[in-house]
């Protein structure tokens, strides 16, 4: 009887199993059922003996699981689920990393089948970090942190730049924290805001910044030679990021699973472009036709993230797109974008409409999407469109920089367009630098832009320069302390010369001619795009027949200034513009291309040893002299050899070429003198380079 009652108890108790364990696979549960089985069949003969004063378990035991752990696990996804800029301590991010490794234990254990069975799987990791404790308190806010102190100076890191691979935030931080390093970066990344001579450490006192969760804030401080100190706020993309840490202590531990404490392995996780747009809506809403509105490409040029081509090719501004999408590191293509209505609105009138567009992580930089791949997907942004007629918004002053051949015809030969024929080229070219709402106007194909300047029919008439100037007797260069010379047309050109006093001019340039009267004839000339050149009739006293002079003046000493220039637009869906008015200043920028002439005379032989010094060098070539230890410059001497002018210069470097011996490539660095620009705009240093050949003794 007893023996019955054992064995009811028993397939009560094996019943039971399945019962309350429903939800447990199929597999697991036919382990139990094995076992139990076979203790059923080798123990048939003596159970009733056994255990006849009721002790004894006879329920079947689930077999135990080892964890094998990868030795390196791989992983890739969101900043957030390794990371929280909230709490960044140690312990926490310690404790992301472990919810993200079991979240993927098929990445991170080669028996990972067996580990998701366990309901109650604990896992815990140690990787050694420490916090981000070398970082400053500061905080990034642009109110009242650090970034209010670097508005202006904001480098966004290259996109040709590597990923950074770090093992803590204090790793980071170490790897930046090195000046060649920060010259590597910000030089590759916006070389307007670079300077060679100063130095760049990261602020002792600041903290990371992180906005938005696609951008890290670094403060950054450049040290110039002077001492004086700017403040940079370097904008890394978070997907610029990979977490590798060696030897990452993993602890396991669960029902029927072997606890481990001391197991490590390598830990790698590649933070993952988001392709969420954090796309902001402008002020001023984009105006298009019924007709543009249902053109992504057009729409996209009137929110400045396209071009139109010569050929009517739409070209996207990479850069631009990825800054106001916040979307970095993919190359964008409208190959197959799209516009369509958004919520209520109706297609082809003013409202909200929803533009898609491809975009692909950049190759072979192991940029990958948050989800891991690295394929070409879609991304899109809500944007308003107003449809209407656009009313051209003519600026009323403008201050411009560029080249000479945006306001005047620089050919060399042939019938030469007029100026304002010129500058209404220009404003078809740079519509954003003339409207405030530039960007919509790009899209009218058949805009027609005509300007009414009141130039006066040229005076400069008789002898080409290319007959006259193989006769003159003397040639000079405008001084570059000589001041600019503002004019509203060429022939004012001509005026201010005699206005100002050509005797003085020609003293300042090195040319005296005493007891003489001067008069200005024949053509203009313009010689390497960069020199404008006038004939000088001089009548001395000390000579019988008078003689003519060349008097080169580079063009960036002129600024060009036409109070009341008229302004005319038109075209299909534009209101039409009639001699609109506008204030207008172009100041002709240097130049920068080197076309260097070595001079023919005061040229001396350089020492073996100072082969290495650029400013022996310099001497060497007669640009610089020196007293004891001290170097000056002839900037005017070197602008006349390198054909870029109206700059001060600084030696960088020498270097002998490996294959021809005495041949050298001096760098040097060169500034715009004060009201002088680029012809780019800027007037930040820039660094020269020409090759030489040197006598070295």
């Amino acid at each position: 009887m007893k023996s019955q009652r054992k064995k009811l108890l028993k397939i009560l108790s094996i019943t039971g199993i399945f019962v309350a364990t429903a939800a447990v696979p199929i597999t697991l549960l036919s382990k139990y059922v094995i076992s139990a089985s076979l203790t059923n069949s080798k123990n048939q003969n003596n159970q009733d003996n056994n255990n006849q004063d009721g002790g004894g378990d006879t329920t079947p035991q689930a077999q135990t699981i080892v964890p094998k752990l990868k030795s390196s696990i791989n992983l890739s996804g969101s900043l957030d689920k390794i990371f929280d800029a909230k709490n960044s301590s140690s312990s926490n991010t310690n404790s992301l990393i472990a919810q993200e490794i079991k979240n993927n234990l098929d990445k991170s254990f080669d028996n990972a089948s067996d580990l998701e069975k366990v309901n109650n799987l604990s896992i815990s990791v140690d990787g050694g970090f420490s916090g981000g404790v070398t970082w400053g308190n500061k905080q990034y806010d642009q109110n009242i942190g650090w970034g209010k102190e670097t508005v202006g100076n904001e480098i966004l890191y290259g996109s040709s730049l590597d990923q950074f691979n770090i093992s803590s935030l204090d790793d980071f931080k170490s790897q930046l924290n090195n000046d060649t390093k920060l010259k590597d970066i910000i030089s590759k990344s916006d070389a307007s805001k670079f300077d060679s001579t100063a130095t760049y450490s990261i602020a002792s006192g600041s903290n990371l910044g992180l906005v938005g969760d696609n951008l890290v804030h670094v403060n950054v401080i450049e040290t110039d030679a002077s001492s004086n100190t700017k403040s940079i706020d370097l904008q890394i993309p978070i997907s610029n990021i990979n977490l590798n840490v060696s030897n990452m202590i993993v602890s396991v531990s669960g029902d029927n699973v072997e606890t481990q404490t001391n197991k490590t392995t390598n830990f790698s996780y590649n933070v993952g472009i988001s392709d969420q747009s954090q796309f902001t809506n402008p002020v001023d809403a984009p105006v298009a036709s019924a007709s543009e509105v249902k053109s992504a490409n057009k729409i996209l040029v009137k929110l400045g993230y396209a071009e139109v081509a010569a050929n009517n090719q739409i070209t996207l501004n990479q850069d631009l797109l990825k800054e106001e999408l916040g979307i970095y590191n993919v190359t964008f293509s409208n190959a197959n974008a799209s516009i369509a209505p958004n919520g209520s609105t109706t297609d082809g009138t003013t409202g909200s409409y929803k533009i898609s567009l491809d975009a692909t992580p950049t190759p072979n930089k192991d940029f990958v999407w948050e989800d891991g791949t690295s394929d070409t997907k879609p991304v899109s942004f809500n944007v308003n469109v107003s449809v209407d007629e656009i009313t051209p918004s003519l600026n009323s002053t403008l201050d411009l920089k560029g080249s000479l051949s945006r306001i005047f015809d620089t050919s060399g030969s042939g019938t030469r367009k007029d100026t304002n024929t010129v500058i209404a080229e220009d404003i078809k070219s740079n519509l954003n630098n003339y409207f405030s709402n530039g960007n919509d106007l790009k899209t009218v194909e058949d805009l027609d832009v005509t300007v009414n300047g009141n130039f006066p029919t040229s005076t400069w008439t008789g002898v080409a320069y290319d007959t006259w100037k193989s006769s003159t007797s003397y040639t000079g260069i405008y001084s570059s302390e000589s001041a600019q010379i503002d004019i509203t047309s060429l022939n004012d050109l001509k005026t201010k010369l005699t206005t100002k006093g050509l005797y003085g001019i020609l003293l300042a340039a090195g040319l005296k001619f005493s007891g003489s009267s001067f008069a200005i004839q024949n053509e203009i000339g313009l010689s390497g795009g960069d020199l404008l050149h006038v004939n000088i009739r001089i009548t001395s006293e000390w000579t019988t027949n008078p003689f003519t002079v060349d008097l080169a003046i580079p063009v960036s000493d002129i600024n060009l200034k036409v109070s009341n220039l008229g302004v005319s637009v038109s075209g299909s869906n534009v209101k039409a513009l009639s001699n609109g008015s506008v204030n207008y200043t172009y100041n002709v920028g240097i130049d920068d291309t080197v076309n260097f002439v070595k001079p023919t005379t005061g040229v001396t032989a350089l020492s073996s040893a100072n082969k290495t010094n650029v400013n022996e060098a310099l001497v060497s070539l007669g640009f610089a002299t020196k007293s004891g230890t001290n170097y000056t410059l002839n900037k005017d001497k070197i602008s006349a050899a390198l054909g870029v002018f109206n700059c001060t210069f600084e030696g960088i470097s020498i270097q002998e070429d490996a294959s021809t011996a005495n041949n050298f490539t001096i760098t040097l660095k060169a500034t715009p003198n004060t009201n002088y620009y680029w012809e780019d705009g800027t007037n930040v240093p820039k660094e020269l380079s020409f090759k030489v050949d040197l006598t070295v003794s």
